[in-house]
């Protein structure tokens, strides 16, 4: 080892870019052993003439230094079936479709699990990162942000991550974390190429105002479009009757279409906004979407009060997937306005009633978020 040259080149480099006061010939002796360690790992395996001595010095200094180190997450998804090969979402995130050798890390992970092999798309993230805050929220950021461009079940399968890190993370070491395998919704919807631009859009427009933590990624429930988003994610991910299921989309909708306070008429409130409101984004006919919500909002009421409900049919499921487009464009547009949004809405659409000129408003305030719908 010695022979190479390398162990003396990487003494001096440490010494001479690790400005720390204190520092001992025993700190110094004990980094060099564990380079030692790396250093003949990639020899063997690249060759002494390939081994990267700046990249293990910047590993080194920003170990002892406790600087950020860059990482690489690896996400594994389901609920959209990525059908490019690759697309750059942003810098330092790419969307891709599963490969062979994809299959092959599952098949020799520690722990493979069924939900692994129903992975269909992947998020490749680079980032700069100090490890002990965890992982970065941008998996669950994107994963969210494909939740709410198309009515699919995406979900996490798993995630793995690298650090350019010696000390705090093991050198070409890999750890990962997989959720507990869950029956979900068999919904899928296609990623092709004529989405690629339309989502980089839709993201751009909307990973900012997501009601998330800033450091876990996990929804802040005291936003009102923090708790219909969780709904939605009950309604699309859970396995469940479809009777559960429109019942937690219309508790979504409730989140963002009535005020904190408002106690009469709550379902017939709720109709009319909701249907005035989808005619003005989507042009569906109001009537339809008013009669759809009215009978939405009865088998919510039977599910909150545990009371006999009817059988499940073809109408559940037509109902479902009404209450759920819905739900998912309206979160779209409400995120698109800042949290004062709301309630300026809501005053135009109870307007709209009786004054066309409040409809023409609220038709103005709504026009730049429609590109966002799909």
């Amino acid at each position: 080892m010695k022979e190479t040259g390398i162990y003396s080149e990487l003494r001096e480099q440490i010494l001479s870019k690790v400005s720390i006061r204190g520092i001992t010939e025993i700190s110094v002796n004990w980094w060099l052993e564990i380079l030692t360690r790396v250093v003949l790992s990639e020899s063997i395996e690249k060759g002494a003439e390939n081994i990267n001595v700046d990249s293990l010095i910047r590993a080194v200094v920003d170990d002892v230094a406790d600087n950020p180190t860059q990482v690489t997450i690896t996400t594994y998804i389901s609920g959209v079936k990525v059908n490019i090969e690759m697309v750059k979402l942003e810098e330092g995130v790419w969307l891709r479709k599963p490969t062979n050798g994809d299959l092959e890390h599952f098949l020799s992970s520690p722990m493979p699990t069924p939900d692994m092999l129903t992975a269909s798309g992947v998020l490749e993230i680079v980032t700069t990162q100090k490890i002990q805050n965890g992982i970065s929220r941008m998996p669950k950021t994107y994963i969210m942000l494909l939740l709410l461009f198309r009515k699919g079940s995406v979900r996490e399968v798993a995630t793995y991550w690298r650090a350019n890190s010696i000390f705090r993370f093991p050198w070409g070491g890999e750890a990962g974390t997989t959720p507990p395998p869950i029956s979900t919704p068999n919904e899928e919807f296609p990623f092709n190429e004529e989405y690629e631009h339309r989502f980089i859009k839709f993201a751009k427009r909307l990973r900012s105002r997501l009601p998330i933590d800033e450091k876990s990624g996990d929804l802040l429930v005291s936003d009102y479009r923090g708790i219909s988003i969780a709904r939605y994610q009950d309604a699309i991910l859970k396995n469940e009757r479809d009777i559960n299921r429109i019942s937690y989309a219309i508790m979504g909708l409730e989140a963002l279409f009535l005020r904190p306070g408002e106690n009469a008429e709550l379902k017939l409130r709720l109709s009319l906004r909701v249907s005035k409101f989808m005619h003005i984004i989507t042009r569906d006919n109001a009537v339809d979407v008013f009669n759809t919500i009215n009978e939405a909002y009865d088998i919510r009421s039977k599910f909150v009060h545990r009371s006999t409900q009817r059988k499940e049919g073809t109408d559940l499921i037509i109902i479902l997937d009404k209450v759920l487009n819905y739900l998912r464009k309206s979160i779209v547009v409400f995120l698109s306005f800042e949290n004062k949004g709301k309630d300026k809405i809501i005053e135009l659409l109870d307007d709209c009633i009786l004054d066309p000129n409040a409809e023409s408003e609220l038709q103005g305030l709504l026009s730049d978020s429609l590109e966002l719908i799909n």
